[in-house]
């Protein structure tokens, strides 16, 4: 399900023409942290699927490196279950924040 979620965010996101807005890229970058901090005990397809949503949605590579240190400085125990549930949480969030109008609305 939270794939399917992430195909059907990719598909009415992209491309956006415009800058997003902050609370946009906020979860967007939220939902980058919890999927680093969930790598080890997440199927790739997670990353796989996310990655270019996240670029799309104006979270920069610089951001996703730097979040990649600090986990990996510091990695908390997590489970498969609190991630998933973590990352369902944000998409719902995500999915609640008023969609950015696209180049030519």
């Amino acid at each position: 399900m939270i794939v399917s979620t992430l195909m059907a965010a990719s598909l009415s996101l992209a491309p956006l023409q415009q800058e997003v807005p902050r609370p946009i890229q906020k979860q967007a970058e939220y939902i980058t942290i919890v999927l680093i901090s969930c790598r080890p005990v997440l199927d790739p397809v997670y990353w796989d699927k996310w990655l270019p949503i996240a670029l799309n949605l104006g979270v920069a590579e610089e951001y996703i490196s730097a979040a990649r240190e600090v986990v990996a400085r510091d990695p908390q125990p997590v489970t498969e279950t609190l991630c998933l549930n973590a990352l369902a949480s944000a998409l719902d969030k995500l999915e609640e924040l008023p969609a950015p109008a696209k180049a030519g609305q």
